[in-house]
């Protein structure tokens, strides 16, 4: 009795050592990466009051921190003859700075400088040429393909002239890539 027990037991063990699996490390997550040496290209579309606006941005991704530069116009809406969305178009320089990137997500802002035109500006109703400070700030996802999608706040001021608007903000959507 005491062979057939052995004989028993070495068979099981011998038929349970032959069949081990290879064990594999489950596949990595596919991350989309940032690399801070990249250039990005964005654009934004959106609209204030049924007044369309659009932009592009320009970054160049040095290593140091991404300079850049923008162009922003906001189109006029009239009803009546009378100016409800005052036309405003503004290009300046700025630079990104990368306050979160993770999983994902990315919150950046772009303090800057920008010279703008507004038409009809304040109570005299001639255009004025402006200039002052401005900031851009954004919430993105970026995409599988490298590209960013989300939502993007210009605010811009007026330093110079006492009959222009102190400020003027949009809010768009802005979508980017990388290259």
């Amino acid at each position: 009795m005491k062979n057939l027990i052995f004989i028993a037991a070495l068979a099981i063990s011998t038929t349970a050592f032959a069949q081990t699996k290879k064990q594999t490390a489950p596949p990595a997550a596919v991350q989309p990466t940032y690399n801070s040496s990249q250039k990005v290209f964005g654009g934004n579309i959106g609209m204030n009051q049924s007044a369309f606006n659009l932009g592009i941005t320009f970054d160049s991704g040095t290593e140091t921190g991404d300079l850049g530069g923008s162009f922003f116009l906001q189109t006029e809406k009239k009803e009546n003859g009378v100016t409800v969305v005052s036309q405003v178009m503004t290009f300046g320089a700025h630079v990104n700075l990368n306050v979160l990137d993770q999983a994902g997500w990315a919150l950046d802002l772009r303090p800057g400088a920008n010279l703008s035109i507004l038409q009809d500006a304040g109570l005299s109703g001639d255009d004025k040429t402006v200039f002052g400070p401005s900031l851009r700030w954004s919430v993105t996802r970026r995409t599988a393909g490298g590209m960013e999608i989300g939502v993007e706040r210009l605010e811009i001021w007026n330093w110079f002239d006492s009959e222009a608007p102190d400020q003027d903000a949009f809010t768009s959507l802005v979508f980017r890539t990388r290259f």
